[in-house]
């Protein structure tokens, strides 16, 4: 079992945040980060050393190939965005189109895509206040199951069908 997030959204906080959950969950979630990130193979060893879970993290530093990132999503007992800016975040709806429960920092922009459908932590950058959401989610397996389907329902409103018909209405106007 695997808490998934990706590389450039956050990565400090995010991994002093894991290295403070309880070494049983660390443990029972390995924390995978998906995707490029801002530092280097050699960097993040020592961040990850230095914090204790050098073992527990695994870095998939290559790009995903769009059509592998279901199965990454689909895999992970819970997706983190940790992000510190958003605009609009597809990461948030490729998760939940694949009912996987998500936890988002509390920006406007994720709650507006998430509504009650995601988990939120709302001091974007405080590794203690990601650590015990991140913890209590990881504790409730019925709480991330709820979450994942609820996700896949608000997510199903998300088309480039719908999208399309709402911006031809909109130049009608």
């Amino acid at each position: 079992r695997y808490v998934m997030a990706f590389g450039n959204k956050n990565l400090t906080v995010l991994l002093k945040a894991y290295s403070r959950l309880p070494a049983a969950t660390r443990r029972e979630f390995a924390l995978v980060v998906a995707g490029p990130t801002l530092q280097s193979p050699q960097q993040l060893a020592a961040v990850t050393a230095g914090l204790g879970i050098r073992d527990q993290v695994v870095f998939h530093a290559r790009p995903i190939p769009h059509e592998e990132l279901c199965w990454f999503y689909n895999a992970a007992a819970l997706f983190v965005l940790p992000s510190q800016y958003e605009m609009f975040c597809n990461m948030i709806l490729e998760a939940m189109r694949c009912c996987c429960p998500v936890l988002a920092s509390g920006l406007k922009p994720n709650i507006e895509v998430g509504t009650d459908a995601i988990a939120y932590y709302h001091a974007v950058n405080d590794p203690d206040d990601l650590a015990d959401s991140l913890g209590r989610l990881l504790d409730a397996d019925s709480v991330l199951a709820d979450l994942g389907a609820r996700g896949q329902a608000r997510g199903a409103m998300f088309t480039w069908r719908r999208h399309a018909q709402e911006l031809v209405s909109l130049y009608s106007e």
